[in-house]
């Protein structure tokens, strides 16, 4: 039979309802040896017609005989076993599993634990990589529509430098076209002088 876990024992985590359960199943496992029991001495009682105990000698011939009679016994009682445990078999699976989530998992390999850091570290550094790339990428990106969008002002303020003093152009020659066809000089020789300067 199993032996009570030690308080130094690691397989357990000392919590008290999985204590509990794993009394409680080492309880229904002494109880199953006890009906295995049992059954096997009604068995034989029931062949033999007395008590088993009163079969029992140092004659080898009658220690043969009982020996026969208890494995024929062994036998019937061992088929007969799963039905008699049949009620009780879904309680006892389901308290297994409930110890065995209970437990803390098994302490590992510490060669498999360096392997696993490794690769979870690994992991990491790839996705912290892609992440810093992917900055990069849209920094890079609104650097180039900032210099893009430069360039555009730039060609706008030189489109509209030049549409500037052509317009002043044109007007300065409007005003000597004017003065020249009243009979006067035109008194300027560019748009500058238009400005007053």
């Amino acid at each position: 039979m199993h032996t009570q876990p030690s308080l130094k024992s690691k397989q357990f985590s000392h919590d008290p309802l999985a204590d509990f359960a794993w009394y409680c199943l080492r309880n229904a496992a002494e109880h199953i040896v006890f009906l295995y029991v049992e059954q096997t001495v009604n068995a034989v009682e029931a062949a033999a017609g007395e008590d088993p105990a009163l079969l029992m000698s140092k004659d080898p011939k009658v220690k043969r005989a009982f020996d026969a009679l208890l494995a024929v016994a062994a036998k019937q009682v061992t088929t007969a076993m799963p039905q008699l445990l049949a009620s009780a078999e879904a309680v006892l699976q389901q308290a297994g599993q409930t110890l065995q989530k209970m437990m803390p998992p098994p302490p590992m390999d510490p060669a498999a634990a360096a392997v696993q850091a490794a690769t979870q570290e690994t992991q990491r550094k790839g996705a912290a990589d892609q992440q810093t790339a992917a900055l990069k990428r849209e920094e890079l990106a609104i650097k180039a529509q900032g210099v893009q969008q430069q360039g555009a002002d730039a060609s706008l303020a030189a489109d509209t430098k030049v549409r500037t003093t052509a317009m002043d152009n044109q007007t300065a020659t409007e005003i000597a076209e004017l003065k020249i066809g009243s009979g006067q000089g035109s008194g300027f020789s560019d748009g500058a002088s238009l400005t007053g300067r």
